[in-house]
């Protein structure tokens, strides 16, 4: 069984969740897999839960290191093989501590400077970056 984690900030609106809630979805189809959507932040009401998805709501505060330190207690007892960080920058210190037999992909979702900065600072954490377009993909690679 492969344990993922897809880790959305904001969760509930937008295009980013839509892009996670269906990727993630369409990979929880495969019983190899047990995938989970992990929100730091409240969830917004009208969230639709992925099909085959379990949703985790950690209502973690907006504050950089202690919102990190609360996901990585989450991570301590819900071990993963991999996490997928989206739109969730405020846990961006946790990076450095995944432990190492995870994976951690960061998925960029557009081209502005916030999103990028994060990889950048950190890239030597990350064992991989997902671009969602060529636009991005091009932008971050510059």
């Amino acid at each position: 069984m492969i344990r993922v984690a897809w880790v959305v900030g904001g969760i509930g609106h937008g295009g980013v969740i839509t892009v996670c809630r269906d990727v993630a979805e369409a990979v929880a189809r495969d019983p190899e897999f047990k995938v989970t959507v992990v929100s730091p932040d409240p969830a917004h009401s009208e969230i639709r839960v992925p099909e085959g998805v379990e949703l985790v709501v950690l209502n973690l505060p907006p504050e950089r290191e202690t919102a990190s330190r609360g996901f990585l207690a989450w991570l301590a007892v819900h071990p993963q093989d991999c996490v997928l960080f989206n739109d969730a920058s405020y846990v961006e210190p946790a990076w450095a501590y995944v432990p190492a037999e995870t994976a951690v992909v960061v998925v960029l979702h557009d081209v502005a400077s916030g999103w990028q900065s994060g990889v950048v600072r950190h890239r030597e954490s990350l064992d991989a970056v997902i671009a969602v377009s060529g636009f991005v993909r091009n932008t971050l690679a510059g």
